[in-house]
């Protein structure tokens, strides 16, 4: 299991294939939130630090966590 910070906002979700969930779209109190399948602008947004999460956002919890490179954060589907 990985951690993650506020570095890794903007970054992108991948599951164990490769396939892009979404973005790390804000941490907030210690869970990050992912914006599922995120535009080019919302990628932006998360990056420059220009809003939150919206509604849409999922938490997305360390125990699903299983790698954190300069890339993209790798999750995994099981518990």
């Amino acid at each position: 299991m990985s951690k993650i910070d506020a570095d890794d906002v903007g970054k992108l979700v991948v599951d164990t294939v490769g396939r892009e969930l979404g973005i790390i779209a804000e941490i907030r109190q210690g869970t990050a939130y992912i914006e599922p399948n995120a535009g080019f602008v919302a990628k932006l947004r998360a990056r420059l630090g220009a809003g939150n999460a919206d509604e849409g956002a999922v938490p997305l919890y360390e125990n699903r966590i299983t790698r954190v490179t300069d890339e993209a954060i790798r999750v995994t589907d099981a518990p």
